[in-house]
């Protein structure tokens, strides 16, 4: 399969970006997206292996070695911590092995393994984070098959993803694709690690937002995203993170704690809901099981098949 290399961005002197991707027994898609990031200004890459799979592993390393760091332009660091950590530990665990090393890097790209860059993301992230000061945070826009996505708006009280605002809800950047520097990164934990999967991204944006910091949604930016590669719908681990996403917002999102009860409240009737219209559509009480084990206070381990 051919690849056009773009001409590599001409970004500041000395400023070095480090891409931070997280594959689980994904070896092609990763490959896939280390060369749409060819010629954008990286200085390394660091791949968290999450596969848990000796085969997987073998392969996504035989993989890397046959890539050319030269054409690429960056080079390439394979890190795991032998157990899958989920996205929100994943890529903490990048962060920090990356601050820990003798040169760690000036910005951060976060992108899932199955997305594409568009000529010119890495670029055009940055330069929106130099503009101004108090933005921490730089997003592109995620084309779908589908669609195209520039930030969402979550309800807090329903959980509701919305693309306009409504009541009680607030704006976030996705966390298939987001720039930031070190004024974010040395905090080590960019993502709450109480999260696994989903919602991770919308809670961070919460928190900037809380703290009066802020993100920018870059529009004229763009990544290509493979959606529902991580997971199957209607499965058990699918419906699990999400549920437990949702009600780890309940309690986390909130103006004041008088709002925790009601969000609770709110947000169990919706995912109630929710399950009952996914067992009939899909035919399964899985949804239905999923969120009970998702109610529990101290959340299952429940990993990816």
């Amino acid at each position: 399969m051919s690849h056009v290399i773009p001409h590599p961005q001409k970004l500041e002197n000395n400023m070095r970006i480090c891409a931070i991707l997280l594959d689980y027994r994904g070896a092609e898609r990763t490959t896939k997206c280390l060369e749409s990031l060819a010629g954008q200004g990286l200085s390394t890459a660091i791949i968290v292996d999450n596969s848990e799979d000796d085969v997987s592993s073998t392969q996504l390393k035989n993989n890397i070695a046959k890539l050319d760091t030269t054409t690429l332009g960056y080079q390439i660091r394979l890190v795991t911590a032998q157990e899958n950590l989920g996205f929100a530990n994943g890529i903490n665990f990048a962060v920090s092995n990356d601050r820990d090393s003798s040169h760690p890097h000036d910005y951060y790209l976060i992108i899932n393994n199955d997305a594409t860059a568009q000529i010119g993301l890495v670029e055009k992230l940055y330069l929106a984070l130099l503009k101004e000061e108090e933005v921490l945070l730089t997003a592109p826009c995620i084309l779908t098959p589908e669609t195209e996505e520039c930030g969402a708006w979550y309800n807090r009280y329903l959980g509701l993803v919305t693309k306009k605002r409504i009541p009680f809800s607030f704006q976030y950047a996705s966390g298939c694709c987001m720039m930031f520097g070190n004024s974010l990164a040395a905090e080590r934990e960019i993502f709450d690690p109480d999260f696994f999967m989903y919602c991770e991204d919308a809670f961070l944006c919460w928190k900037l937002t809380r703290k009066k910091q802020e993100f920018r949604l870059v529009t004229d930016a763009h990544v290509e995203h493979e959606t529902g590669a991580s997971s199957k719908k209607a499965g058990i681990f699918y419906e699990y993170h999400i549920a437990r996403g949702h009600i780890l917002m309940a309690v986390k999102t909130f103006n004041s704690p008088l709002e925790i009860p009601l969000m609770l409240i709110s947000k169990l009737l919706t995912l109630v809901l929710r399950s009952i219209v996914r067992c009939i559509r899909y035919r399964s009480l899985v949804p239905a099981y999923a969120l009970l084990l998702a109610c529990c206070p101290s959340g299952i381990k429940i990993r990816n098949p």
